[in-house]
């Protein structure tokens, strides 16, 4: 299950004396909520909990041209590598 919200505690800030460069202080950045399809495990994906291959929408509805998870929006993300080199087509094989 995904976890939504605001984490005060998960972010670094910078210290009072380069508030000058704060960028959340200069364009006054409200907070920031998002939300992931629940289709999506790309949360179990990152804690190595699943494979990309084990998503339902893997390969259908999330691809790199429209990712529904973190896990497909970088080239680097696991989803993003299986789709890149074909594993998701060696998922239909029983591998």
């Amino acid at each position: 299950m995904a976890r939504r919200g605001i984490d005060p505690q998960s972010g670094y800030k910078l210290r009072y004396e380069y508030r000058e460069h704060d960028a959340e202080r200069i364009f006054e950045v409200a907070a920031i909520e998002t939300q992931e399809s629940q289709r999506c495990i790309s949360g179990l994906i990152l804690r190595g909990l699943k494979k990309p291959k084990d998503c339902a929408a893997f390969a259908k509805e999330c691809t790199p041209q429209n990712p529904l998870g973190a896990t497909m929006v970088s080239a680097e993300g696991s989803c993003a590598a299986y789709y890149q080199y074909g594993r998701y087509l060696e998922a239909g094989k029983g591998q």
